[in-house]
C-alpha cells in the first residue's frame, strides 16, 4: 500500500479517537464506573474457575466437542471422519466447523489433558464476552453507564455463565460474533476507512462461522445493514464502494473459514473430502430426526422456561449436586420487557414523524438502537423456521444484546439510576441463590426437591 494512503488512514484512526475517545479511555476519566467494570470482569472471571475441574468426566456435549478435541491433540484423522466408529459413549464432532475444538485442543496440547483446561477457553472466552459486550455497547451508545450495566447483566446471567463453564462451542462463537461487530460498529460511521478494513471484519465473521454455522446470521445482520446505509448515503456515496467494501469482507470470511481447517489439511485430507465433510454437516442440520427429553421451542427461551439438565451428582448421600444450564430470569425477563418497551416506543416515533426508516433520522431526546433490537431479533427469530431439534442454549447468541437493550431502557427511565441499582441487585441474589444449581455444587436433596426442582422441572 502507498505511505501516503498508510498516513491517510493512521489520521482518520486518530481524528476518530479524539472525536469518540474509546471505553477504556472513558473509564479511565470516570474512575467510578472503572472500578466497576474491572470488578465485573474479576466476579466473572473467577466465579466460572471455581470447581471448573468438576465434573472429572465429560458432561452432556462434552462427550461430542471435548472429546474430539482429546482426539484432535492425538492427531487422529477419525475426528473428521463423519463414518468412523467412535468408543462407546463418545461422537466425533465433525457437524460444526472445527474452530473451537481446535482451541481446546491447543489449551490441551500446551497445559495437559486435564477436564480444568478442556473447559478453560470456555471460560476465558465468556469473560471476554462480557468485556466486548461492554464495548459494542459503549460504541454505540457512547454512554458508559449503560456499557457497564450490560457488562453486569450478562457476567449475572446464568445461562450465559453455564454455558461457558463446559467444553462447547457456544461460548467461543459469542466470543467471536461479538467481536465482529465492535469491529464492524467502529467502522460503519466511516465510509472513507471501512473500504480498506472491511477484510478484518469479515475475518472475525469468518472466525464465528468457522466456530457455528449460525455465524450466517451475523453475515446476514451486517450485509442487511450495508444495504440501509447505502439506501441513506445512496447521493453521497457509490454503490460501487459498497460493493468493494462487500467483496474484501467476504474475502476475509472465506479466509478465516478455510484457516480453520488447516488442520484438517495437514492430517492429509484432500479437497473433495473437504466438499463432502461440508455436505454432510448441511444434510444433519436440516434432516436431523432425533429427539431430547430437554429440546424447547424458541419461545420458551424469552421466559426461561425448559433449561437443559447437563448433569447430576448423587456421589454424597442425601445430597444432590445438578447442572442446569438456566438463566436468570430477572435480567432475561427483564430483557424481554425492556425490547417490548423499546419496540412500542421505537413505532410511536415512527408514527410521530410520519416518515419512513429509510428517510432522514428524526432526533429523539435518546434514541432507540435500532440496531440492537435487529441483533436480537436475528439471532433469536429464525429458529422459529429451524427444522432440527433445538435446545435453550441456542438462545445464547441473543442474550449480550439483551442485556444492552435492557440497560438502555432502564437507564433511560426517568428514575433511571435507582430502577437500574434495584434489577441489578435483583440479578446479583438470584445468581447467588441459583448459583449451586447451574455449578454442581451439592445441596440438600430435599431442598433441591422443594425449591430448585419448583422452579425448574425435571
Amino acid at each position: 500500500m502507498d505511505p501516503l494512503v498508510h498516513l491517510k488512514v493512521y489520521a482518520i484512526l486518530l481524528n476518530m479517537e479524539a472525536e469518540n475517545p474509546s471505553f477504556v479511555r472513558a473509564l479511565l476519566a470516570e474512575k467510578r464506573w472503572l472500578y466497576f467494570a474491572v470488578g465485573i470482569l474479576v466476579f466473572g472471571f473467577t466465579t466460572k474457575l471455581v470447581r471448573l475441574h468438576l465434573p472429572a468426566n465429560h458432561y452432556f456435549d462434552e462427550v461430542y466437542h471435548g472429546f474430539t478435541a482429546q482426539v484432535y491433540v492425538q492427531n487422529d484423522p477419525k475426528a473428521y471422519d463423519p463414518w468412523a466408529s467412535p468408543p462407546k459413549g463418545f461422537a466425533y464432532e465433525w457437524t460444526h466447523p472445527p474452530l473451537a475444538k481446535v482451541v481446546m485442543a491447543g489449551f490441551l496440547k500446551v497445559f495437559g489433558d486435564r477436564f480444568f483446561w478442556m473447559r478453560f477457553g470456555s471460560v476465558l472466552f465468556g469473560t471476554l464476552s462480557v468485556l466486548f459486550t461492554g464495548l459494542i455497547a459503549y460504541r454505540f451508545l457512547k454512554s458508559i453507564p449503560i456499557a457497564v450495566l450490560a457488562m453486569a447483566f450478562l457476567s449475572l446471567e446464568t445461562l450465559h455463565f453455564a454455558q461457558s463453564r463446559i467444553a462447547m462451542n457456544d461460548s467461543y462463537f459469542v466470543f467471536f460474533m461479538l467481536l465482529t461487530f465492535y469491529l464492524y460498529l467502529g467502522l460503519r460511521p466511516k465510509s472513507g476507512i471501512a473500504g480498506s478494513l472491511a477484510l478484518g471484519v469479515g475475518f472475525c465473521a469468518g472466525l464465528a462461522l468457522s466456530t457455528k454455522w449460525t455465524g450466517f446470521y451475523v453475515i446476514g445482520i451486517i450485509g442487511v445493514d450495508q444495504v440501509i446505509q447505502w439506501w441513506r448515503r445512496r447521493r453521497t456515496e457509490k454503490f460501487f464502494h459498497y460493493l468493494t467494501r462487500a467483496f474484501l469482507f467476504a474475502t476475509g470470511a472465506v479466509a478465516a473459514y478455510f484457516a480453520a481447517y488447516i488442520h484438517f489439511f495437514l492430517l492429509g485430507f484432500k479437497w473433495h473430502q473437504f466438499k463432502e465433510l461440508q455436505r454432510q454437516m448441511w444434510w444433519y442440520h436440516n434432516n436431523l430426526t432425533a429427539t431430547h427429553s430437554y429440546q424447547s421451542k424458541p419461545w420458551q427461551w424469552l421466559l426461561n422456561v425448559k433449561p437443559v439438565w447437563m448433569h447430576v451428582d448423587y456421589s454424597e448421600s442425601g445430597k444432590i449436586g445438578n447442572i442446569y444450564n438456566a438463566g436468570n430470569s430477572v435480567v432475561l425477563l427483564g430483557g424481554l420487557f425492556a425490547v417490548i418497551y423499546l419496540v412500542v416506543q421505537a413505532w410511536r416515533h415512527r408514527r410521530r414523524s410520519k416518515k419512513s426508516v429509510f428517510a432522514r433520522r428524526v432526533p429523539l431526546a435518546q434514541p432507540i438502537p435500532m440496531f440492537f433490537l435487529a441483533c436480537y431479533g436475528a439471532l433469536w427469530i429464525p429458529w422459529m423456521f429451524s427444522p432440527r431439534i433445538m435446545l435453550f442454549y441456542h438462545y445464547l447468541p441473543a442474550v449480550p444484546f439483551l442485556c444492552i437493550l435492557l440497560s438502555f431502557a432502564l437507564w433511560t427511565l426517568p428514575r433511571g439510576r435507582k430502577a437500574a441499582a434495584a434489577v441489578v441487585c435483583a440479578a446479583g441474589v438470584w445468581f447467588v441463590v441459583f448459583l449451586p444449581h447451574v455449578s454442581g455444587i451439592r445441596v440438600p436433596a430435599k431442598f433441591a426437591e422443594m425449591f430448585y426442582f419448583s422452579v425448574f422441572p425435571r
